[in-house]
């Protein structure tokens, strides 16, 4: 597909859900002709209809929170083929400017999540697969405290989800031999509250390893 800063023809109007959160010039100039036309053929609405592209024509309230959301979603439908990735790409790098720009750790979040995803999805494909997808998983780790406790305050109902980063980045550190950073990656998500086996993964982890494992218990139930 073709690459992005394309020339577009002066005064083109853009509605719909670009339009609602000015992102009409970006739009434009990112993408070609073609791949707007693609990526609206894909794209699929979560709300009502309420027109035949409703990415760029109709008006009324958006059904996203934030600019970074409505671009992660767009990212989420594309991304089942390899060449798509690329465009989701462009969309994710864009959603992570607008969710850093607003200080919004859980549309972060949620960029990272899917980064993680997309990278993961094609490692056999692309030569630089496995470390961005390492890349977006430390980013996605590093905000994982205030991430957590933002989606606590925001849902304070809700279980947090999976969390893609910590998952990954435990599978790609032990690949690599490097048990030790592998067992705190587990450590920390464990005590941020991301569910998950953390704590199997840490004794199968420290058994790969060859270290003896340690206990804080008499009863050899709490490993440290």
């Amino acid at each position: 597909m073709a690459g992005c800063n394309h020339t577009v023809a002066k005064h083109v109007e853009v509605e719909g859900e670009i339009g609602h959160f000015g992102l009409d010039s970006w739009w434009l100039t990112t993408f070609s002709g073609a791949e707007r036309r693609y990526i609206e053929k894909v794209y699929q609405h979560p709300g009502p209809p309420t027109a035949v592209r409703p990415l760029t024509t109709g008006g009324g309230p958006s059904v996203y929170e934030s600019a970074a959301a409505l671009l992660t979603a767009m990212a989420s439908q594309l991304g089942k083929r390899a060449e798509e990735r690329e465009l989701a790409l462009r969309l994710l790098g864009k959603a992570e400017e607008q969710a850093d720009a607003e200080n919004d750790v859980l549309a972060l979040h949620s960029v990272y999540d899917e980064m993680v995803r997309l990278y993961d999805r094609w490692k056999e494909q692309f030569p630089d697969a496995s470390d961005a997808a390492f890349a977006a998983c430390y980013k996605q780790a590093r905000i994982g405290g205030q991430a957590a406790r933002a989606f606590h305050d925001r849902y304070p109902m809700r279980a947090l989800p999976t969390h893609a980063g910590y998952e990954l980045m435990t599978t790609l550190l032990a690949e690599v031999d490097n048990y030790e950073r592998a067992i705190d990656t587990c450590r920390q998500a464990r005590a941020q509250g991301w569910p998950g086996d953390w704590t199997a993964r840490i004794q199968q982890l420290t058994k790969d390893s060859g270290c003896p494992v340690r206990y804080i218990s008499s009863s050899g139930m709490t490993q440290i």
